[in-house]
């Protein structure tokens, strides 16, 4: 359950806005997100003795998600709430997804899960493709330009082979600050499946809701 890749070293691109927050929210979720609404809302700036803080090169190893990760991941990688990477994990215990984290060392720097039919929140267009959902692709800022989202998605493009099922998908955002995302999927073999369409919704936070939305196009892969 898990790959180890070697980092390179180039500048990551400036992350997009997300509409209707507060002031002093937008500044924490105005990261940039690769795989559109689900995406990753709080970036972590590197710290004085991470690895990546200065861009060395070095190894990551992607892993599924465990239960001894929680306290590291929401001190480092947080995601919208405290409780999301416990539920993400029940769910995974249950068949119903796969969470990949990528680590360099103990620190992690990258994360996607992949949602399969059983999952109750798999979107309308999953459904109607017929395919296991690509959602919250996320590299923090001193990781990317490292290959730690090809690594990520091949994990998530492992598991989807693994349950036996065909195709894959996922969301991405029409903004120019995704082009990079679009890039790294077109050059993964996704192609336009439909779109374009709106996509809203509101995250359930630890301060309240976070609304969140973006003009979408969805990209699907055989696997």
């Amino acid at each position: 359950d898990g790959v180890v890749g070697t980092a390179g070293s180039r500048r990551a691109p400036r992350a997009p806005q997300v509409a209707r927050v507060g002031p002093a929210r937008y500044a924490r979720l105005q990261e940039s997100r690769l795989s559109g609404r689900q995406g990753g809302l709080r970036a972590i700036a590197a710290r004085a003795g991470d690895l990546g803080a200065t861009r060395p090169a070095g190894a990551f190893q992607v892993r599924h998600l465990a239960a001894g990760d929680f306290g590291v991941l929401n001190d480092r990688l947080p995601v919208w709430n405290a409780q999301e990477y416990a539920q993400r994990l029940q769910a995974q215990d249950r068949g119903q997804l796969v969470e990949a984290i990528a680590w360099f060392g103990d620190v992690p720097g990258g994360r996607g899960m992949v949602l399969f039919p059983e999952h109750e929140e798999l979107s309308t267009s999953a459904v109607r493709e017929g395919c296991a959902e690509v959602r919250d692709v996320f590299v923090t800022r001193p990781r990317r330009r490292l290959g730690v989202a090809s690594a990520l998605m091949a994990v998530l493009e492992e598991a989807v082979r693994d349950r036996g099922l065909p195709r894959i998908g996922l969301s991405v955002s029409l903004d120019d600050d995704a082009a990079p995302a679009r890039a790294l999927y077109e050059r993964l073999g996704y192609a336009h499946a439909h779109g374009p369409f709106v996509s809203s919704t509101d995250l359930i936070g630890d301060d309240g809701p976070i609304a969140v939305g973006a003009v979408m196009n969805y990209l699907v892969k055989n696997v």
